[in-house]
């Protein structure tokens, strides 16, 4: 498959998650690019994510989503809208 764009262009990089934690961090890297690119106050605000399928989407919108590998913890959301810190940011990166 030939193709163009970022995805094609080495710009993203499979990593293994091989632990609960490192996957609550990639999820909420990924859940928290709306307020990284401050389009929202709130990352379940932003209608077209996970985040806000999970709060507020109805039964097929859920359906959409797949199960996590482990419970989603109870302070999820507030967890996610929390600022990230320096060393979270260069972690991700």
């Amino acid at each position: 498959m030939v193709g163009y764009g970022h995805v094609y262009q080495s710009g993203f990089k499979p990593f293994p998650v091989e632990t609960d934690e490192h996957f609550c961090q990639v999820n909420r890297y990924v859940e928290r690019n709306t307020l990284r690119a401050n389009l929202l106050k709130r990352a379940e605000d932003w209608a077209y994510g996970s985040l806000w399928i999970r709060e507020y989407g109805s039964k097929e919108h859920r359906k959409l989503l797949s199960a996590w590998p482990l419970p989603i913890p109870k302070t999820w959301n507030k967890f996610v809208n929390k600022p990230a810190s320096e060393s979270e940011r260069g972690a991700s990166r």
